[in-house]
C-alpha cells in the first residue's frame, strides 16, 4: 500500500451563507400582512359622532349644561332612533359598533336625567290611579296632578312623552301646545261627564261645577301662572277625595309602579305656590 493511498481524506463543507432578498437581484419582495378590511360605513357610524356629543351632554351631572339644554339633548336621540340614524347593520364586521352602542344606550338609561324623568312618570300615574279608585275622572286628576308640580317636573314629563306620530313626526309642537292638550282632555271629560246619567254614577265624586269651571282655564298663562290658575280652580270647585275602599287600596299598592333607587329628587318635585 502506498503512502499517499494509506491516508484518509476528510470533506469539509462549505461555509453557510445567509443571503437575503435584497443581495439576489432576481428575489421577490417579502409581502406585506394584507390590513383587514375596513367595516362597512352604517347609520351609525356616520352619527356616531353626534351621538356621543349628545350623550355626554345628558350624562354630565356637573352644571355645565342647563336641564333645558340636557332634555333638547335627550329629545335629539330619540328622533335619531326612531329615524333610523343609529342602525348597525347586519356585516359581523360592524358587531364593535353593536357593542360600543349599547354601552351608550345604557349610559343614557341609567342617568341622573333619565331616572329623573321616570321618577316624574310614575309618581304621575300613582297618582292618577289613585284618584280613579276614589272616584275622579282620569283626565282631570292628571290636569290637577301636573299642575302641582314645579316647571322642570312639567318639562320632563313632556320631553319623556312628546314621542312620534304615525308620520314620524313629534306628537307636539312644544311645551305649551302639550300643557294646553291635558287642559282640552280635561274639558272633554268633564263635558262628558255632565251630559251621560252613567258616567255621573261612576264618577260620583266630581263636581257638576267642574266642566264650567275648566273653561275658565286661560292657556295663553306661562309657567308657574298657568299653574296656579288651575290649582286654584281646583281648591274653589275641586273633586270630593273620599278614601278608596280597603280592598282598592290594596290594589294602588298593587300595581304602583317601582321607583329608582338611585334617584334622588331634591327640588324637583316642589309644589307650585
Amino acid at each position: 500500500m502506498s503512502t499517499v493511498s494509506s491516508v484518509s481524506t476528510v470533506s469539509v463543507p462549505a461555509p453557510v451563507v445567509s443571503r437575503t432578498a435584497a443581495s439576489v437581484p432576481d428575489a421577490a419582495p417579502p409581502s406585506a400582512a394584507t390590513p383587514p378590511a375596513p367595516a362597512p360605513e352604517t347609520p351609525y357610524s356616520r352619527n356616531r359622532d353626534r351621538y356621543k356629543e349628545l350623550i355626554n351632554i345628558i350624562v354630565n351631572d356637573s352644571g355645565t349644561y342647563s336641564l333645558d339644554g340636557q332634555m333638547k339633548a335627550f329629545a335629539e336621540t330619540w328622533g335619531m332612533y326612531v329615524n333610523g340614524a343609529l342602525v348597525i347593520g347586519d356585516d359581523p364586521s360592524t358587531k364593535y359598533q353593536d357593542d360600543e352602542a349599547t354601552v351608550l344606550f345604557d349610559k343614557v338609561f341609567n342617568s341622573t336625567l333619565v331616572q329623573r324623568m321616570n321618577q316624574v312618570y310614575d309618581n304621575l300615574v300613582n297618582a292618577g290611579i289613585a284618584a280613579e279608585l276614589r272616584g275622579e275622572p282620569g283626565s282631570i286628576s292628571k290636569l290637577r296632578y301636573f299642575s302641582s308640580l314645579s316647571e322642570d317636573d312639567q318639562k320632563l314629563y313632556y320631553t319623556s312623552q312628546n314621542g312620534f306620530d304615525m308620520s314620524g313626526n313629534r306628537q307636539y309642537a312644544n311645551f305649551d301646545s302639550f300643557r294646553n292638550q291635558l287642559v282640552e282632555n280635561a274639558q272633554a271629560q268633564a263635558a262628558y261627564i255632565v251630559k251621560n246619567p252613567q258616567a255621573q254614577a261612576a264618577y260620583k265624586n266630581t263636581d257638576p261645577g267642574l266642566a264650567e269651571a275648566l273653561k275658565t282655564i286661560e292657556s295663553a298663562k306661562a309657567g308657574s301662572g298657568w299653574s296656579a290658575q288651575i290649582l286654584s280652580l281646583f281648591n274653589v270647585i275641586g273633586t270630593n277625595n273620599p278614601e278608596p275602599e280597603p280592598g282598592r287600596m290594596r290594589l294602588t299598592l298593587d300595581v304602583k309602579p317601582s321607583v329608582p333607587g338611585a334617584y334622588n329628587p331634591g327640588n324637583l318635585l316642589d309644589r307650585v305656590a
